[in-house]
């Protein structure tokens, strides 16, 4: 998936509102100003402070895609529920009635993360394509040095700051796995040396063309951002 799904943005937009306007209620029963909001966190119970963590972890979970988000949603849903009737059973700014239909659509809004896409997303890590860095394809000449075997002359497919994709004849004694030092050297912008992990063989099916994915390991700062530049710069051309 190419976007992350908008309910993961929504879900985690409404818990960062809700975990902020418990503060900003008791600041409300306090008459407290705006100057000494801050003021309002002394008064905050236990299942308050409980509560807005697991919505703060929660809503960052989201905005992640994390897996951790599994667990999360429904332990922040249940201290919701828990203060919720807490609240309802004292009778404090709300009646029992308001609590229970507070719960009962903080509940149902929360379900939109089992939206097939989203739950989708959330369980394989592999769809997260929105997080993959910007490829660029690009030709150049490289060469691979394994750290068991001969250096190995390659030529550049595409390009991103985390990785590159090449094609070579000689290469067929590499294996998913090995390590090398790698040096791609291109023309008017950089000459990039690093440590570098072959992470994917590529066949021709599908008619995807036959190569290797290289990871780099160690990129200097200074190379990474230079290679950010390069690719964002090809690709607004």
């Amino acid at each position: 998936m190419k976007q992350r799904p908008w309910p993961l943005l929504m879900y985690s937009i409404i818990l960062l509102l809700v975990a902020a306007s418990l503060p900003i209620q008791v600041a409300i029963d306090y008459e407290l100003p705006i100057s000494q909001i801050f003021r309002s966190f002394k008064y905050l119970t236990h299942l308050n402070v409980i509560m807005m963590a697991l919505l703060l972890a929660a809503s960052a979970a989201a905005q992640m895609a994390s897996k951790s988000l599994l667990a999360l949603a429904p332990i922040a849903a249940i201290s919701v529920a828990l203060n919720n009737l807490w609240v309802g059973y004292v009778e404090l700014n709300f009646t029992g009635l308001e609590a229970w239909l507070a719960t009962a659509l903080f509940m149902g809004f929360s379900a939109i993360l089992l939206e097939r896409r989203t739950a989708a997303v959330i369980i394989d890590k592999k769809m997260q394509w929105w997080k993959t860095p910007a490829r660029l394809p690009i030709e150049k000449q490289i060469v691979l040095m394994p750290w068991i075997g001969e250096r190995v002359a390659a030529t550049t497919l595409d390009l991103s700051e985390s990785g590159v994709f090449v094609r070579c004849s000689e290469a067929s004694n590499l294996n998913v796995g090995d390590r090398m030092q790698m040096r791609m050297k291109l023309e008017g912008h950089l000459d990039v040396r690093c440590t570098a992990r072959l992470v994917r063989k590529a066949t021709s099916k599908a008619g995807q063309p036959v190569g290797f994915g290289i990871r780099f390991e160690d990129l200097s700062r200074h190379d990474r951002r230079a290679l950010r530049t390069l690719v964002n710069a090809e690709k607004t051309i």
